[in-house]
């Protein structure tokens, strides 16, 4: 055979199948305890035998402790006594299978050991896993537990809960057990989420009445904090004078507050405070689809522009929005009108588009929702009839579950989320949607089922509902009434009336206001670039909740005009039309840690863990960052964070748990046998 000619001929082969042979072999020699080196003991004294070289490649912990001039590099056995034996069994079999199943149970701890141990790609799914859990009833204590084990992206979404819905936070019970050091930095923050001085006072009252003898004499210090002076002379006296009397209910404290302030803050502002929150405008409809982004900033009374959606020729799409992210959902392209299954998600921190996981069922038309750390998408329009199929993303999963369909399939409807359950309002049923539906159907994630609660007073679609202080607010559609829903009491109200009639608008609760936005007017036969306020939050005061109405008013558009579609912010979530407007929390990043940080000092990682011990004293001194962490350590003592993960429903593989004997209008998740 000849080979003139081909001498420089060269053929680079690629093995695909090397790195999995290669895990699987390593996998086998683990199991079979061959070829071993090294010997890990945990807590409760079962041993690990494994290979230097394999934990050193996922950990830099082991790395530097194998590597560099320290006595266990020598040792044959290496004692981790602060670690159970379950979680170092995880940490082990992720380094031999790449693979370790993160729980509820086993979170913190396996964040806890992965961030001591610098399993870093371990401690970054713990991270998601908790931020895929957070809500305002457990933020303060995620965000204890992300400052103490440097998890970055924790703090700052725990931050950007605690800061924007602060009001609701005051009434957790978290809240009520936090120190004054943490109350004050949250009182204190620029960018802290509240309309109104009172809420805060409302707050600082709350906090001190629960521990009121040991707490009183913070008033002074977090009344700073919050900008309000005291009359010392005067608070002290008449504390001294009746502490028994003063500090035995909220009210007294509350009212000797009051009337210790000095007189110019006696008259507490009834106006906003501080406005933080930014109302993102995504698409619409001006005669053609649109597909830019305005950013309007209420402080400023300024428009933005973000980044323009990618795919233009969409429209009929849903918008709801989970931390910094909007999830633009479904919808169609005005040229072939076929149901999209499509999923893009704007980050509003960086200003970027990045396409998601497919729907399970294209739709346009339909509803989503935040619920859980998870985004719904509900009913809508395939073609024919609206559809009764529903729908989850996990973010964490990057997948779509299928769950229990509507009672009745809409489209054009809307949905927000209240009390954990999400509600869906109004919408068209029938072949093409003919009719409208007058029934409100709710659904709830813990038993996997549909119910109807009640009937709206004015059936509508095109409307936009969204929840605040425990009430369901319909706006918009045909009329310029705003209907307010009670499901404690079972009851509807007439609310403001609104100046335009708005077809398929937005609406978005900020800065403690309802905001209507854009929508078709039929009575001018055009599209509308105002935005109302017809409706104010109303007060928490107490636990009693007082409406106050004003009368509306309308704010100028500087954008193009818009068909604005459904409307969210955070849980209130948005429904279905061909845009949306969402209000976001702009949060600034924390310091990011330092490279050298990332490594423990070798000295004392842990009081329960055996720690690699320097031989010689050429030891470089520890980071700043690493000298803060062992500081933070050392306050926390052997006492743990302990975090709550709230009424978070049970998710399994690909579906939300279904209670036994819940069969009417419900069926089970993908996976569970429908019931007889």
């Amino acid at each position: 055979m000849s080979v003139k000619g081909q001498e420089s001929y060269i053929y680079d082969f690629c093995d695909v199948n090397h790195p999995a042979e290669l895990l699987n072999a390593l996998r086998e020699f683990y199991a079979s305890s061959l070829f071993t080196d090294i010997t890990l003991q945990c807590a409760t004294g079962q041993v690990f035998h494994c290979h230097k070289a394999a934990l050193s490649a996922r950990s830099s912990y082991f790395k530097v402790m194998f590597t560099a001039d320290m006595r266990e590099r020598s040792n044959s056995i290496i004692k981790l006594t602060g670690i159970e034996c379950d979680v170092l069994t995880a940490l082990v079999d992720y380094v031999y299978t790449s693979q370790v199943s993160i729980t509820q149970a086993n979170v913190q701890s396996l964040l806890e050991a992965a961030d001591l141990l610098q399993f870093s790609a371990v401690k970054r799914a713990c991270e998601d896993f908790l931020v895929r859990l957070l809500d305002v009833d457990n933020c303060l204590g995620m965000h204890a537990f992300a400052e103490l084990h440097l998890c970055p992206a924790l703090e700052r979404e725990a931050r950007r809960v605690m800061l924007s819905r602060f009001e609701e936070l005051t009434w957790q019970d978290e809240f009520l057990e936090v120190d004054v050091e943490k109350l004050s930095s949250i009182i204190s923050t620029e960018n802290l989420n509240v309309w109104k001085d009172e809420v805060l006072l409302e707050a600082v009252v709350r906090w001190v009445a629960h521990d009121a003898s040991a707490r009183i004499d913070c008033v002074q210090d977090l009344l700073r904090c919050i900008q309000l002076d005291l009359d010392e002379v005067y608070f002290k006296t008449v504390l001294d004078l009746q502490r028994s009397h003063v500090l035995d209910s909220e009210s007294k404290i509350h009212s000797l507050i009051v009337h210790s302030l000095k007189s110019m803050c006696k008259e507490l502002p009834a106006s906003c405070k501080k406005l933080t929150s930014s109302m993102y405008i995504i698409g619409g409809y001006y005669w053609h689809p649109l597909s830019e982004i305005h950013v309007w900033d209420p402080v400023t009374d300024t428009w933005m522009n973000g980044k323009d959606m990618p795919d233009h020729m969409r429209e009929s799409y849903s918008v709801t929005v989970l931390g910094p992210n909007i999830y633009v959902t479904g919808g169609y392209r005005t040229d072939t009108i076929e149901a999209l299954d499509t999923m893009w998600i704007y980050n509003s921190d960086c200003d970027e588009w990045e396409e998601g996981c497919p729907m399970i069922d294209a739709r346009y038309y339909h509803c989503s929702v935040a619920l859980h750390g998870c985004i719904y998408a509900i009913g809508g329009y395939r073609g024919g009839a609206p559809a009764r199929e529903t729908e989850f993303y996990d973010p964490l999963k990057r997948k779509w579950f299928a769950v229990a369909k509507m009672v009745q399939g809409v489209g054009n409807a809307t949905a927000c989320v209240l009390h954990d359950t999400i509600y869906v309002t109004g919408g068209h049923y029938g072949y093409r949607g003919s009719c409208t539906y007058e029934k409100i159907q709710t659904y709830r994630t813990d038993l996997n089922e549909w119910s109807i609660v009640t009937i709206s007073p004015h059936p509508e679609y095109g409307l936009c509902s969204v929840s605040l202080n425990n009430m369901l607010y319909l706006v918009g559609g045909q009329t310029t009434i705003t209907d307010c829903y009670d499901p404690e009491k079972d009851e509807w109200r007439q609310m403001s009336v609104m100046k335009e009639r708005r077809m398929e608008c937005g609406a978005v609760v900020m800065n403690g206001c309802i905001y209507v936005t854009g929508g078709y007017s039929y009575s001018k036969g055009t599209y509308l670039q105002s935005i109302e306020n017809p409706v104010p939050l109303t007060q928490q005061q107490a636990g009693r909740q007082n409406q106050r109405l004003t009368d509306s008013f309308t704010l100028r558009l500087s954008a193009t005009a818009t068909r604005i579609g459904r409307t969210c912010r955070g849980r209130s979530a948005s429904s279905p039309a061909l845009a949306a407007s969402v209000a976001i929390l702009k949060i600034k990043p924390s310091r990011p840690r330092d490279a050298v940080a990332h490594l423990r000092e070798a000295t004392r990682p842990s009081e329960h863990v055996s720690s690699p011990r320097l031989l010689g004293t050429g030891a470089s001194q520890p980071s700043t960052s690493q000298s803060r962490h062992r500081e933070k350590t050392r306050e926390h003592g052997n006492k743990t964070t302990k975090i709550n993960f709230g009424q978070q429903s049970s998710v399994h593989d690909g579906g939300v748990a279904a209670a036994p004997g819940q069969e009417s209008y419900s069926r089970p998740a993908e996976g569970r046998p429908q019931p007889d």
